[in-house]
């Protein structure tokens, strides 16, 4: 499933700390500063999360059937608690997720990291499930996960504020009614500057539980004789005047901080949007005096830090952030004195606790949002780059490309690679990183985790400069690059193939397939995403697969690949210079590329596994010469000199013509793999004998396209009838069947069952007209927006491989079938005039798309024939199952299209014809 990524926003108070407990008025905005999550569905009920800021805890792993609290770390409690509150309303939350978090964000500051990681989490999954709530719906989710799981404790406005925050937008907030007036922020040639001193000795929640018992306190003595319902519907005439209740002293100070402070708060508000900075200068003043001395919520090194803000010229006012007693300062500063303003205050910090203080800018932000890769880039920061190659280098460890020994080196190499001068883990770190490792279950969970970590560090080499353009192009290059620094030499891979392959052959193969995955050269991240069915028609269960895995070519690769020198090196994709090749915009990288060398009658050959693989270890057998394909005796004696040396897998070639061959037709290769297609399980419908072979079976296969199948224990006996009808076959006219000697060619697919050898035979031709100027033996035009590419030899075999904007147009088509079949009332159903009404609309409304104007006549096709029945019951899923099916027909009549013998009685008759004559 896809990986995604979502934000949302820490907040900060501006002014108005503790007043919502007293029915007063705060003034809040978001942060660009926040929450980040790259997060993905799970199949299971398993939830695993990691947090780059708590990377001791490791990936915790929950189950949502158990979603009790964790004593150990706390911090996933938070993740079980928006879980259960989204269950609680109505909402389940029935998948297990992996979700990796970042924050940015200072925590315990009074910026509200819990909420904004709780909002992250809620947004995240309200996107995933598809719950389609508004952001106040997910606040109000968040503060009720708070209250019930977490803590009683928790500000309404806080989670409002990270819900609905807005770019350059502040929030005056009525703290009785929650209404809102948006407040626009310009503050010209000033800026906020947030410091952390990194106080340690601040005081727990019981310090403000004491505030407000105090304000609680205040309130009633006032209600004496005033009614109100809370502290700040009490004017600061009317406190004067009811001064004589307060017995305390103390008391009374806090009313008096509580009540002139929301007074503060509405005038900063007013004078914000006058951007009047002379008069907010003056406000920020008085609110922290009263702050320290009427509501008592400073301290000796606060009043230090204050006091030396309003030290450097340029600094119009400063005050404690957040509810008072904390580590945090917010100060109004002239934007060409900021450097100044933090190297002063960043001095007399050390000086006051011997630390560094850290410094940022105030940023408004907007609230939670869905992020693209590109707004992505400008997160990664040192922490999370730390992060990212500790993990990687730990993943190699785990997965054997190195060893211990290795690691530091390794370290250092991708740290130059990154342009980073300085490692701050230690190589323990990339231990515990590895071991780590053993929680991923599947080659899908290691696989996506690979894709996170190298997510990041593409990021931060675009944000450096190091990649030129953030393109998956260009990334794609980068990261096999930095892959290849963990992916033993050439030499050592086929060392310890060989010594496999001596002890068992299967041994041999499971691991250099997986060694191929574990470098990412084979992307397992992105294969998961191809989206497979089977269809079952009377030659067996064809596989359907929409490949996903490829990206889209960005427009700026097609653009860079352009530019590009042509370049006679490597010759193509399939030659062995490829084998550690950095690559170029307009040639991919395989950097991390391994093959292992074979001989093939006597001839140097190498094993390779596609890097996109369509079925179980997809291999590629490659000539080690850049010669073109061609089909002929030799051909055959290769296809079973391979078969001998791995006699698990099958192999086969594509023609060699083009039309009915492969994309590569300038390099010999073939393909393989340890996986029984369609084809391989269909049976022999009819059964021949040929003269001077008597020790080999021949047969028809029933199959859509014209298949000739051997079996024979003696391969030499089966090359030799091959070649037989190879030549009869490059030599064989038939006009009344439209076949001409001069256009044949021969797919052959070679497999071992026991003892004996196979081998089927596919008959092609390439014959093109004017009215089939794209082969008539190829897939028809009517058929062409579903598939137009080559019938190659794994189509051949009964997989189709059709391209991935049909996924796109395939939804937009069953959206449409939704609306207009499955979302009928139930008296419409009953009218037999519904059928012709609905499919006069959604053929009106394809007509009207340019991405699915195309497939009109074909859904037309379906729909019309389509059983009254069926058609009046479909439902979303069902709709699902129909467009799949209807492809699967698709591609069974074009292997019928393909086939140079139809499948009627004349078509049957024109193949015995043939095999008679060989």
């Amino acid at each position: 499933m896809k990986l995604s990524v979502y934000f949302a926003p820490g907040k900060i108070n501006l002014i108005g700390a503790y007043l919502e407990k007293n029915g007063g008025n705060v003034l809040s905005c978001a942060l660009k500063s926040g929450t980040y999550i790259i997060a993905k569905k799970r199949k299971n009920k398993i939830v695993r999360v990691y947090s780059l800021n708590k990377p001791k805890s490791g990936v915790c792993v929950f189950n949502l059937n158990e979603l009790h609290e964790d004593s150990i770390d706390d911090w996933v409690n938070h993740v079980k608690a928006v879980i259960k509150s989204f269950n609680d309303s109505g909402y389940e939350v029935k998948n297990g997720l992996d979700l990796m978090y970042y924050g940015n964000v200072f925590v315990g500051s009074g910026f509200s990291s819990s909420e904004s990681f709780q909002m992250a989490t809620a947004f995240a999954i309200n996107d995933m499930f598809k719950f389609n709530l508004d952001k106040l719906t997910l606040a109000k989710i968040c503060e009720n996960a708070q209250k019930k799981y977490i803590d009683e404790n928790c500000s309404t406005v806080d989670y409002l504020t990270v819900a609905m925050g807005e770019s350059n937008k502040a929030f005056l907030f009525d703290t009785k009614t929650y209404d809102y007036k948006e407040i626009d922020i310009n503050l010209n040639e000033f800026c906020v500057l947030i410091a952390d001193v990194k106080k340690t000795d601040i005081p727990d929640y019981s310090f403000y539980d004491v505030r407000n018992d105090e304000c609680l306190s205040a309130l009633k003595i006032l209600q004496k004789k005033l009614k109100v319902d809370c502290l700040c519907d009490v004017s600061n005439k009317e406190l004067e005047e009811n001064k004589e209740l307060f017995h305390n002293e103390i008391i009374y100070r806090r009313a008096k901080y509580i009540i002139n402070e929301n007074e503060r708060v509405k005038e900063v508000a007013s004078l914000i949007e006058k951007e009047d900075v002379d008069g907010i200068s003056e406000i920020m003043k008085e609110s922290f005096l009263s702050l320290k001395y009427e509501f008592r919520a400073s301290d000796d090194l606060m009043d230090v830090i204050i006091k030396a803000a309003y030290d450097v010229d340029g600094c119009v006012g400063s005050k404690i952030s957040g509810r008072g007693y904390g580590r945090c300062t917010i100060s109004l500063v002239e934007k060409d004195k900021k450097d100044e303003f933090k190297k002063h205050i960043s001095e007399v910090c050390k000086k006051e606790t011997g630390l560094d203080a850290e410094f940022f800018e105030l940023e408004v932000g907007g609230g939670p949002s869905k992020l693209s890769i590109d707004e992505c880039s400008d997160v990664i920061d040192e922490r999370m780059i730390y992060w990212a190659v500790t993990t990687l280098v730990g993943y190699a460890v785990s997965r054997k490309l190195i060893w211990r020994e290795d690691i530091n080196y390794v370290l250092n190499t991708i740290l130059h690679e990154l342009g980073i001068e300085e490692y701050k883990g230690k190589r323990k770190d990339v231990i515990n990183a590895s071991r780590n490792m053993s929680i991923f279950e599947s080659d899908y969970d290691l696989g996506s985790f690979l894709t996170k970590l190298l997510f990041v560090i593409d990021n931060y080499a675009c944000k450096k400069g190091i990649i030129k353009e953030n393109t998956v192009g260009l990334k794609d290059l980068f990261d096999s690059h930095i892959m290849n620094i963990m992916t033993p030499r050439p030499s050592e891979v086929n060392k310890r193939f060989k010594y496999l392959y001596h002890v068992d052959k299967r041994e041999a193969t499971d691991w250099f397939y997986t060694f191929s995955k574990d470098t990412n050269y084979i992307r397992r991240g992105r294969i998961t995403a191809d989206l497979k069915w089977k269809y079952k028609c009377e030659y067996g269960n064809f596989d359907i697969t929409i490949n996903l895995s490829k990206p889209e070519k960005d427009p700026r690769d097609i653009a860079k690949a352009k530019e590009e020198k042509s370049l006679d090196y490597p010759k193509c994709l399939l030659c062995v210079e490829n084998e550690g090749y950095y690559g170029r915009a307009n040639h991919p990288g395989r950097s991390n590329h391994r093959l292992i060398g074979i001989k093939i009658q006597d001839q140097d050959w190498s094993l390779q596994y596609s890097p996109y693989v369509y079925y179980n270890e997809h291999c590629i057998v490659l000539n080690n010469e850049h010669v073109p394909m061609v089909i002929n005796r030799d051909t055959f004696a290769k296809l079973f000199d391979f078969i001998d040396f791995l006699p698990h897998y099958f192999v086969g070639s594509n023609a060699d013509l083009p039309i009915v061959g492969g994309s590569i037709l300038s390099h010999e290769h073939f393909q393989g793999g340890n996986y029984e297609f369609a084809m391989a399980k269909a049976p022999m419908e009819k059964r021949f004998r040929i003269n001077g072979f008597k020790n080999v079976d021949l047969g028809i296969v029933k199959w859509p396209m014209s298949v000739i199948r051997l079996l024979s224990r003696d391969k030499e006996e089966i090359i030799r009838l091959a070649d037989k009808i190879l030549m009869t076959w490059k030599s064989y006219t038939d006009e009344d069947a439209f076949i001409y000697a001069e256009y044949n060619t021969i797919t052959p697919i070679a497999r071992k069952r026991g003892d004996r050898y196979e081998l089927d035979l596919v008959l092609r031709n390439a014959i093109t007209t004017k009215e089939y100027p794209f082969g008539v033996f190829h897939s028809h035009e009517k058929w062409h927006s579903i598939k137009k590419e080559n019938i190659g030899l794994i189509e051949v075999m009964g997989l189709a491989i059709l391209p991935g904007r049909l996924y796109t147009e395939m939804t937009m088509i069953k959206k449409l079938m939704v609306k207009y079949i499955c979302e009928l009332d139930e008296e419409a159903r009953n009218y037999e005039t519904i059928k012709e009404k609905a499919i006069k609309n959604i053929f009106g409304e394809m007509a009207d798309n340019d991405n699915i104007k195309k497939h009109c006549s074909w859904v037309k096709g379906f729909l019309d024939d389509m059983p009254m029945e069926e058609f009046v019951s479909l439902d979303k899923k069902s709709a699902d199952m129909v467009l799949k099916r209807e492809i699967g027909r698709v591609f069974e009549m074009i292997l019928l299209d393909a086939g140079v013998f139809k499948r009627d009685a004349k078509g049957k008759m024109d193949f015995e014809r043939f095999i008679q004559s060989i």
